[in-house]
């Protein structure tokens, strides 16, 4: 993703979220306590958000990568609620085979 002019790089990222097919960045504008959220959709962002590994496939190696970090939040959490559970599993699941 491009920064838009005007932006600059400081903090530009500093803020980031997954969730409902959308990844929103955060930045701050003008001063501290100001700022914006850029907006873009996951699939144009990641093609393939449950290859975890980005070897081009989703399978067993994806899905060993949920089950070490159930419970958590990191990248394995693919529908961006900051846990990694069950939904994922699932998530992984629908997405199966090549990306």
């Amino acid at each position: 993703m491009t920064i838009p002019s005007g932006y600059g790089s400081t903090g530009f990222g500093r803020n980031v979220k997954m969730g409902g097919g959308s990844l929103l960045i955060g930045a701050p504008a003008y001063s501290s306590s100001r700022g914006v959220v850029f907006q873009t959709t996951l699939a144009a962002t990641l093609p393939c958000p449950a290859d975890l590994n980005s070897d081009g496939v989703v399978n067993v190696s994806d899905m060993l990568h949920i089950i070490s970090e159930w419970g958590n939040t990191g990248r394995a959490d693919l529908n961006g609620d900051s846990i990694v559970n069950v939904s994922d599993l699932l998530w992984l699941l629908d997405s199966w085979g090549d990306c």
